[in-house]
């Protein structure tokens, strides 16, 4: 049931119409939804490419002392550097592991989850409860190929995937936010990518 704050109040017009809808999503707050937005988020983080590079030389340093062992027909040492390599490949998957370990004493796991757009709120539901926010509480929000990422803080994120659209259209929703949401980029974006070269410009 949508609470009264749900309910527009235009000038000259009944106070039971209710604002127009733009976009409604639909999905499953399950595992593979949550490791979706774990991977969203992390391709737009402005640490990324760094990261990417540290891993590299981490292999490529690993590797030379593994060659080091190999000659110096040391079996402990080489045992000891092959397992670290094989751990830098496997921390990403680790991390999901230990996400879907969590999320299943969720409360809210497997539950069915409605997000509507309004000109005025973000209204979020599930079997729990629901809640709405006003646009300006967003801070900002990326366009992906796939879905939109929005956030109410650094570390607090919503992920929007396009699959669970069931009202509106991904454009109708782009646009809504990009006169909502001070620092939106999509849109004119094609990449995430693009939006963090964006980003980096206006600093």
């Amino acid at each position: 049931m949508r609470s009264t704050r749900d309910v527009a109040k235009p000038r000259g017009v009944n106070a039971s119409v209710r604002p127009q809808m733009i976009a409604e999503y639909k999905f499953r707050y399950d595992e593979a939804y949550v490791v979706e937005a774990l991977k969203h988020y992390r391709r737009q983080h402005h640490s990324r490419r760094w990261l990417w590079f540290l891993k590299l030389v981490g292999y490529l340093g690993l590797g030379a002392l593994v060659a080091v062992g190999i000659y110096a027909k040391s079996i402990p040492l080489t045992t000891i550097f092959v397992f670290f390599i094989a751990l830098l490949a496997v921390g990403p998957h680790l991390d999901y592991w230990w996400v879907r370990r969590q999320l299943r004493k969720s409360p809210s796991f497997h539950s069915e989850v409605l997000v509507r757009f309004t000109e005025d709120h973000y209204y979020g539901q599930d079997a729990n409860g629901h809640g709405e926010l006003l646009w300006r509480a967003f801070v900002k929000g990326f366009r992906f190929r796939d879905g939109i990422l929005l956030f109410t803080s650094p570390q607090q994120f919503h992920w929007l995937p396009d699959s669970g659209i069931s009202v509106g259209s991904a454009s109708a929703a782009s646009s809504l936010l990009l006169t909502k949401v001070t620092k939106y980029y999509g849109a004119e974006q094609n990449a995430p990518e693009d939006a963090l070269k964006q980003r980096a410009s206006e600093r």
